[in-house]
C-alpha cells in the first residue's frame, strides 16, 4: 500500500524529531533501483547529481503536505518524498543491518542513516523553492484534512460541487488539488462507513450524506494519526501502525462486518476496491 495523509504526518514528525540539525556526511542513490523512476520522471536527478547536491547539507526541518514529506536542506532547497504505490522510509541508529535494497540513502555524521525505498512509483525529488511552487503534484498548497478550521464542511461541499458529475472515488483521491492526501487505502474504509458506493456521483449524494461523509473523513484520518497509521504500513522505526483497516485484500470473499454479505472485489477507475454491495449504494 501507499503512504497516505496519516502516514505522511506520522513519519514526517518522526523524521523531524530525529533528523533536524543533522549533517549529511554522504548521500547515495542506487542507479539500478532508481532507473525506472528516473525514466518516468518521478526522480528528477541522476545519481551523481543527487549525491553531489545533497552531500554536505544539514537538515533544517521535515514537514508534510498531503501525502508528501518535505525535507528542508537549505533555505531554498528541499528533498521531497511521496510514496504513491508502496515502499518505506527507515531510520537506522547504526549501519550494521541496513536493508539490502533502497533508492536513496543518507549517511549522517553521527553514524545514523536514513534509507528510502520506492516500490513501483513515487516521487523522490530535489527541488528549489521556485521549482516546488510550480510542481504539478508536489507544489500545491493543500488544506489539512484533520484540521477542522481549514477543512470545513463548506470547503468539502464546494469541492464536491466542483466535480458534481464525477464518481466520489475520483473526487476523494485526486492528487495535486487543494484537498488531497486520501488514497485507495483510506478511501475504502471512509466510503464503507458512509455507506456510499465508490461509483456514486457527487450530485447524487444528498446534503445529509455529505455531512456524514465529511465527519467520517475527519474521524478516520484523525484516529489513524493518533494510532501511528494503518496496520498495513510501517513508521520510521519499522513498527506497524495501530489503525486496523476495515476493507482491503484480506476481506476479499469474506462476510461484511456489518451485514454479513460477501465483500466484492472490483476494479473502479483503474484500481482495486473492496465493496459491500448491500451496505454501499
Amino acid at each position: 500500500m501507499a503512504f497516505e495523509l496519516p502516514e505522511s504526518i506520522v513519519i514526517s514528525s518522526q523524521m523531524d524529531n530525529e533528523l533536524k540539525g543533522k549533517k549529511i556526511e554522504k548521500a547515495y542513490m542506487d542507479p539500478k533501483e532508481c532507473a525506472s523512476q528516473i525514466k518516468q520522471g518521478f526522480i528528477n536527478l541522476q545519481p551523481p547529481d543527487f549525491e553531489k547536491t545533497v552531500t554536505g547539507k544539514t537538515i533544517r526541518s521535515v514537514t508534510n503536505r498531503g501525502k508528501g514529506i518535505y525535507v528542508q536542506l537549505e533555505k531554498n532547497l528541499y528533498l521531497v518524498y511521496s510514496l504513491e504505490t508502496s515502499g518505506y522510509i527507515l531510520y537506522h541508529t547504526n549501519r550494521d543491518n541496513l536493508p539490502p535494497r533502497w533508492n536513496t540513502r543518507l549517511d549522517f555524521t553521527d553514524g545514523t542513516t536514513l534509507t528510502v525505498k520506492i516500490i513501483a512509483w513515487g516521487f523522490s525529488q530535489v527541488l528549489t523553492t521556485d521549482q516546488l511552487k510550480t510542481h504539478k503534484y508536489l507544489g500545491k498548497e493543500e488544506i489539512s484534512l484533520i484540521d477542522e478550521n481549514e477543512f470545513t464542511f463548506d470547503v468539502f461541499n464546494d469541492f464536491l460541487e466542483s466535480y458534481s458529475s464525477k464518481p466520489i472515488k475520483f473526487i476523494l483521491i485526486r492528487q495535486g488539488e487543494e484537498m488531497s492526501g486520501i488514497g485507495n487505502g483510506y478511501l475504502q474504509d471512509i466510503l464503507f462507513k458512509a455507506k456510499i458506493h465508490p461509483k456514486r456521483k457527487a450530485r447524487d449524494i444528498p446534503a445529509s450524506e455529505r455531512k456524514k461523509l465529511y465527519k467520517i473523513i475527519l474521524k478516520i484520518l484523525t484516529d489513524s494519526v493518533k494510532k501511528g497509521g494503518r496496520d498495513t504500513e510501517f513508521d520510521l522505526y519499522g513498527n506497524p501502525g495501530g489503525y486496523r483497516v476495515i476493507l482491503d485484500k484480506r476481506m476479499k470473499d469474506q462476510p461484511c462486518p456489518k451485514c454479513g454479505t460477501t465483500i466484492q472485489k472490483s476494479n473502479i477507475l483503474g484500481s482495486t476496491c473492496y465493496v459491500c454491495p448491500e451496505c454501499q449504494k
